[in-house]
């Protein structure tokens, strides 16, 4: 809904979302919106 592209990466410990740079404000503030 956020209009932020995204690729999530999936390892077998972790898990990765990568956006680009210009986007990383808009992200960070769409997951912690997401959370509450």
């Amino acid at each position: 809904n956020a209009g932020v592209p995204l690729l999530a990466l999936s390892t077998f410990e972790r898990d990765h979302i990568l956006v680009p740079d210009d986007l990383y404000t808009a992200a960070l503030e769409a997951l912690v919106s997401a959370q509450s």
